[in-house]
């Protein structure tokens, strides 16, 4: 027996040793993060860090920036404009650049460890760059120079050896040169189908009794949003995605008979991830065939949400189904093609993964993350097909009425966007950018899992879809809903309608819509949908709340007077809130038995929707009993904290401050937030009684007046340098707080006059 003891004790204290080793083996390359910290950098000395005087163009260019490093290019040739925009781009975001690239590639792993190897797997396995040759194949001359021309800015900068940035190197990061390929490759990745992360979750749940009940429930809560025209492992890959991906976003244009300077006017808020760098860049530019101002995406070289000379656009995610999941008949799995994928791990061994796709797509099953009852499922994407949403962003950029506008979308894809227009004639609009899988069988179109016979056979184009124009309301509001009535629906589940209708509110009962009202909108953090949750609770419970009132009296007259505004010092948001998270806690289980549909009954809005549910089917004296104990418990949440920004904060730092402890150092703002996941200005959070930090909204706003080309106003939450050294880094925030905004005019008189903080000057090498 002592034998044996000994024995374990010699094995226990080698485990001990091996792990400490290893501990100590991944922590070394983390030692600079740990004891050092980046150097500080003006806004003078970036831009003197970037290029200038002979370079290989064709032209002279020039650069205006102003004092938040805003630049606006001018430049005579399309050649050259792109050649600059992607030496800017290199300069102010290369570490975002090689970030995007790497994650498209299915590298994350080489860059933070063996945690993140499933993800890669997951990211191999879609294959995002599956067809993109094919896409560079079919692309027109025009389209080729000008992404040629910026990939060669892009490595023209690397070449010069510039200092690399901390986190950059931290993160070991690529630094070899960029293709076209690269390009399309991360374009791509960001048209990624949000569709998968339901899919996700719900092959995780059907292997459990009654799941179709389940699924048929959730797609009855997803279709409840109000249509702006009615007409009659792979969960870790989909936060990472929605992060970086269009996956949300508030876009309204109003026509001139409801404005009060008689022009169309534009107010766009995408919703993204919060970090700094920010996902978007602002950037202007004028060469031959572009004129314009707005947010373009890092390595992506088009302007996604922006103004020219003629027209202004926006848009916001529909949600919409790109995808099929479909079970492979045994044919189709003798012809199945096999490839090994290794995924070189930092820290850590290199691990080899096996992945299998048959003629409809990858087979998904195979990973970690699903769960799906042991069916084989395949996933059939259009993303996986030709098409260059590229070259159609470039159309759009080009375009100066609503016809060449709509045509530039026609052979668009992925992924689904509601992008608004209006132009300088007073006009509105909205397309549909989207192309909707059409199957076998469309009546099974929101089954999980389709058989191998009921696939994706043919497409509706954007043209064959709703589009509206001039819409007698005078307003297009757009925010995640549901965009048009349709045979076939468009998505499986659509965004709350709180921020739709919100806007709509405003613009129906006023003529005069301004500036001041559109900024007011963006800063607005009113929440219909829980005032009607917290009346139908009123409601049902009636005048059973004697208990509540006399135990409870504070808590409750801030219960009952609660107006739908989060803003971060009302207390009444966060009494509302505390108690409706232990109330919603509490009765979940008595509906539901499944875990896995609880926890994703509490993402996102969803916890409203199933909550407005319950209560409608609930007795009055039964729930007054829960509301009580929902009260009792919610009492120390309410008594440990004062109002709704003491529990619900925004941090805003680079991708190394989401590091557990170490990031905490590198966080440049942490502050109260206003607003909740359904509002306009959207701070998402957790549905959680602890506090918490919003991880993705609100992180960027523009407007435009379409009667002057100099009114845009642009806004980014954080700032336009990834160097989180730069004082250009995070230098907006203290804008944002105020809801003040940054110009970017159009016309180069007055680029020259506002944009003169300095001007980089580019003569022919030759």
């Amino acid at each position: 027996m002592n034998k044996l003891k000994h024995i374990l004790s010699i094995i226990l204290k080698s485990l001990i040793y091996i792990i400490t080793l290893l501990i100590i083996i991944i922590l070394i390359p983390a030692c600079p993060l740990i004891v050092s910290k980046p150097d500080t950098k003006t806004i003078a000395q970036r831009i003197e860090s970037f290029p200038s005087g002979q370079l290989p163009v064709e032209k002279p260019i020039t650069i205006y920036w102003n004092e938040n490093l805003v630049p606006f290019i001018e430049a005579e040739t399309d050649e050259d404009g792109a050649f600059a925009l992607g030496l800017v781009n290199a300069h102010l975001r290369l570490g975002q650049m090689e970030l995007f690239r790497m994650i498209y590639q299915g590298r994350t792993a080489e860059m933070a460890g063996p945690w993140l190897a499933d993800i890669d797997a997951a990211l191999r396995t879609i294959q995002f760059d599956r067809n993109v040759d094919e896409m560079i194949r079919l692309q027109t001359d025009k389209t080729r120079l000008w992404v040629e021309n910026y990939v060669r800015g892009i490595n023209y900068y690397k070449s010069l050896k510039y200092d690399a940035p901390f986190e950059d190197e931290f993160l070991n990061l690529d630094t070899s040169a960029w293709t076209v390929h690269d390009v399309y490759g991360v374009a791509r990745l960001l048209s990624a189908d949000l569709t998968w992360g339901v899919y996700a979750q719900f092959l995780s749940i059907s292997k459990e009794k009654d799941w179709e009940k389940l699924w048929a429930e959730y797609l009855k809560f997803g279709q409840k949003s109000i249509p702006s025209y009615p007409t009659g492992g792979f969960n870790g890959m989909m936060k990472l995605i929605d992060e970086i991906s269009k996956s949300g976003s508030n876009s309204l244009v109003v026509g001139s008979q409801k404005t009060s300077t008689g022009g169309a006017l534009m107010a766009n808020d995408p919703h993204l991830g919060i970090f700094t760098p920010n996902m978007w860049i602002m950037v202007g530019y004028k060469t031959p065939s572009y004129h314009l101002v707005g947010f373009q995406i890092p390595g992506i070289p088009f302007v996604g949400v922006g103004r020219n000379m003629n027209i202004a656009w926006g848009g916001t995610n529909m949600r919409s189904i790109s995808s099929h999941l479909i079970e492979p008949d045994s044919a189709a799995l003798l012809e199945v093609e096999m490839r090994t994928e290794r995924i070189h791990t930092r820290w850590w061994f290199d691990k080899e993964i096996q992945i299998r796709t048959t003629k409809y797509g990858p087979i998904i099953s195979d990973l970690k993350m699903f769960e799906s009852n042991n069916q084989i499922v395949a996933l059939q994407w259009l993303g996986h097909d030709s098409s260059n949403e590229l070259e159609c962003f470039l159309a759009a950029n080009r375009a100066s009425d609503f016809q060449q506008f709509r045509d530039a979308f026609k052979e668009y894809k992925v992924s689904g966007q509601a992008m608004t227009y209006a132009d300088n004639k007073g006009n509105i609009g909205e397309v549909l950018a989207y192309a909707q899988p059409l199957l076998t069988d469309n009546n099974s179109y929101t089954q999980l899992i389709k058989s191998f016979d009921n696939s994706v056979v043919s497409v509706r184009s954007s043209y064959q879809l709703p589009f509206a124009y001039n819409p007698p309301a005078g307003f297009i509001a757009s925010a995640n809903n549901m965009p048009f009535e349709t045979d076939i629906p468009i998505a499986l589940e659509y965004s709350g309608y709180n921020r739709m209708k919100r806007m709509a509110d405003i613009c129906t009962n006023s003529d005069s819509i301004s500036i001041e009202t559109l900024k007011v909108l963006q800063t607005d953090v009113w929440s219909d949908i829980s005032l009607v949750l917290r009346d139908s609770l009123l409601h049902v419970v009636n005048n059973q709340t004697t208990q509540i009132e006399k135990s409870f009296p504070e808590m409750w007259k801030e219960f009952t007077t609660f107006n739908g505004e989060f803003h971060k010092d009302s207390r009444a948001a966060l009494v509302f809130f505390m108690v409706m998270y232990q109330l919603t806690t509490d009765l979940l289980p008595l509906h539901y038995t499944s875990e896995a549909y609880i926890k994703l009954m509490k993402n996102d809005n969803n916890w409203l929707k199933a909550m407005e549910a319950i209560i409608s089917k609930s007795d009055a004296k039964t729930l007054a009993a829960q509301l009580y104990t929902a009260f009792k418990k919610a009492q120390k949440d309410t008594d440990n904290h004062r109002v709704w920004g003491d529990v619900h904060r925004l941090e805003i730092g680079p991708f190394i401050s989401r590091i557990p402890v170490l990031g905490k150092k590198f966080v440049k703002n942490e502050m109260p937030a206003s607003g909740t996941t359904n509002t306009l200005m959207k701070t998402a959070h957790e549905f959680t009684n602890e506090i918490n930090s919003t991880y993705y909204g609100s992180c960027s706003r523009h407007i435009s007046d379409l009667t002057d080309p100099d009114a845009n106003w642009f806004l980014l939450l954080g700032g336009q340098d990834g160097d989180i050294g730069s004082a250009a880094n995070a230098d907006q925030i203290e804008l944002w707080e105020k809801g003040d905004y940054i110009q970017m005019p159009l016309q180069l008189e007055t680029v020259r006059k506002l944009y003169n903080f300095h001007v980089t000057r580019f003569i022919p090498a030759n």
